[in-house]
């Protein structure tokens, strides 16, 4: 019997500013918008924009983006990780996390585990 070994595929994610997002994330961790619109969304089927983004040329999307969170609402999202390849990158990258317009709440977190470094970002 094989190994069960299974992989995130997207991850999406109900945000307040769908825009900023969006900008966000092309900038600073360099996805494109692969596909938008206007699209059904949750068990009421209520019609929202959104995007689907990816830094993977193979994959349609990596990061699926819906418009429509109330902004009063805490961020429901604890973290995600990319992968840098050396955690030398990650830090002569300069701080990139919480610019003026950024829709972040927190500063850098980094932890290594063996070979590979991640970075966290928290975007609200």
């Amino acid at each position: 019997m094989s190994e069960f070994n299974p992989r995130l595929a997207h991850l999406g994610i109900f945000c307040k500013d769908l825009d900023a997002m969006i900008a966000f994330y092309t900038r600073e961790f360099g996805m494109i918008v692969t596909d938008s619109g206007l699209g059904k969304s949750g068990k009421a089927a209520t019609r929202r924009r959104g995007a689907f983004l990816s830094a993977d040329p193979s994959e349609h999307h990596q990061l699926a983006l819906i418009e429509g969170r109330d902004p009063e609402t805490l961020p429901t999202t604890a973290q995600i990780s990319f992968l840098v390849p050396t955690l030398g990158q990650l830090r002569s990258s300069g701080p990139m996390s919480c610019r003026p317009g950024s829709p972040c709440r927190s500063s850098r977190t980094t932890a290594t585990r063996g070979a590979s470094t991640s970075t966290t970002r928290t975007a609200t």
